[in-house]
């Protein structure tokens, strides 16, 4: 399984749509696939220059996409349950906390935020950041952090590739089965305590922060 993954990754156009995927059809972060990414680089002997942008500009669609859809939702995004239950209250009020504050900073300092990054590029849109600032700056970012965490994989990551593959080897499917059996579960547990995202959170983003 992770043979054929790591053949696919040495495409650029695969590269570039599984980043824009990332957070939205893909639950991954980006930096596990740029980490992943710079193991198959050095690995194989690619050019750098081709997967790096391929990875970067996957990652801005992807960033693009999430800006727009929260300038399509507006304020909504901040009081729908549906779409507090889709981000988290906690991740909204920070995010929208941090634009107040830093303005267009924010966009930056988002690019660095795992695991929230989605949630921060909605509020970017919902409040009105102008596009040509956001995509600037998150183009900025985009280009620190990817080669950053591509070399990163290539200096760390093959111990961990080799254990991956150890570990399929010798246990087959069934642990990765049971493990994602495991996530499910502790996904819909969390989602029955806590339907909105925060356990202590209101069923808004207040306004006390701001």
């Amino acid at each position: 399984m992770l043979e054929q993954i790591h053949h696919w990754m040495q495409e650029p156009q695969a590269v570039f749509w599984v980043c824009a995927a990332t957070g939205l059809a893909i639950p991954l972060p980006e930096d596990i696939v740029m980490l992943y990414l710079g193991i198959v680089v050095k690995d194989e002997g690619l050019a750098w220059w081709p997967m790096m942008l391929a990875a970067a500009f996957g990652t801005l669609l992807r960033d693009i996409i999430m800006y727009f859809v929260g300038r399509g939702l507006g304020d909504w995004i901040f009081s729908d349950t549906r779409v507090l239950r889709i981000f988290g209250v906690k991740r909204l009020e920070r995010a929208r906390n941090l634009f107040v504050k830093r303005g267009t900073e924010a966009v930056v300092m988002g690019r660095f935020m795992v695991g929230a990054r989605v949630a921060f590029f909605a509020v970017a849109g919902a409040m009105r950041t102008p596009f040509r600032t956001f995509l600037v700056w998150d183009f900025l970012g985009t280009l620190v952090s990817t080669p950053i965490l591509m070399f990163l994989g290539a200096w760390l990551g093959r111990p961990f590739l080799d254990f991956m593959h150890w570990t399929i080897a010798r246990t087959g499917p069934g642990l990765w089965i049971v493990v994602g059996v495991i996530g499910v579960v502790w996904w819909w547990l969390a989602r029955k305590r806590n339907p909105d995202g925060d356990d202590d959170a209101p069923a808004t983003v207040s306004e006390r922060d701001i």
